[in-house]
């Protein structure tokens, strides 16, 4: 669990929601249209709330991709047709009217489905750690449900928890679509309609590998140790105070 400090704008998170419901249509299911842009109005009902609650993409109405016939380099086709499924889990409080506080459970799941059957061929999940975590606090677990205790990867194994660059929704989605439509998906963003989001992603790239950098510079143990036990500065990802990126590390 995290200690409640990563603060991020709603308008920015809103933003950066609707630009990736614009930019991501075509590679979407049907029944997942709208979604993102329904959790960017979600954010602003909690916004106008204040208190805390729970925000995201519910676990009920996933994103789902449309099926992806040719996913390898080139339009090769794979052993299937594959779709994802991506459902997400914020716990959130208000910070002030512009700014909002992550409080508790962060947990962003991708579930890798055959695109004939939807039977299920893999899963993971990219989350924040906290204060006594035994990984990175931006980390990916590759685990199974909690009743599902068949190998590889059963849910009594936690480990590993690799490094993730991805912190939120958008930037997962992208990731997913990126690797499920290799080629067409590079195409399709090598043009100004991805200018907005990638204005916004890149700023959370930065910001991040350069608290990454300043850590494994400031300290004299192995680089992985420096990293494995920090926890980033809570406005690390708030576009007015990049002078506070690398307190609090």
């Amino acid at each position: 669990m995290f200690d409640g400090q990563l603060r991020f704008r709603y308008a920015e998170v809103q933003r950066e929601l609707k630009e990736t419901e614009k930019l991501a249509r075509h590679f979407l299911d049907r029944r997942a249209l709208g979604l993102l842009s329904q959790a960017a109005d979600h954010l602003e009902y909690r916004r106008r709330q204040g208190g805390t609650g729970e925000w995201g993409l519910p676990q009920g109405t996933p994103l789902i991709t449309r099926p992806s016939r040719g996913y390898e380099v080139g339009g090769r086709r794979g052993s299937h047709e594959l779709q994802a499924s991506i459902d997400s889990t914020w716990g959130i409080a208000a910070e002030d009217p512009h700014t909002f506080r992550v409080t508790g459970n962060v947990s962003t799941r991708v579930r890798l489905l055959d695109g004939d059957g939807g039977r299920e061929l893999g899963r993971w999940r990219i989350e924040f750690g906290g204060a006594g975590s035994p990984g990175c606090f931006f980390h990916t677990q590759i685990r199974a449900q909690a009743e599902d205790q068949v190998p590889p990867w059963p849910h009594s194994v936690p480990v590993p928890r690799l490094p993730s660059p991805f912190v939120s929704i958008p930037a997962v989605v992208t990731f997913v679509l990126g690797e499920l439509f290799q080629t067409q998906w590079a195409q399709h963003v090598d043009s100004p309609r991805a200018d907005r989001l990638a204005a916004d992603q890149r700023r959370h790239w930065e910001n991040r590998l350069q608290w990454e950098l300043e850590l494994v510079r400031r300290q004299r143990t192995l680089p992985w140790s420096a990293v494995k036990r920090a926890l980033p500065h809570r406005e690390l990802f708030l576009p007015e105070s990049p002078e506070n990126i690398f307190q609090g590390g």
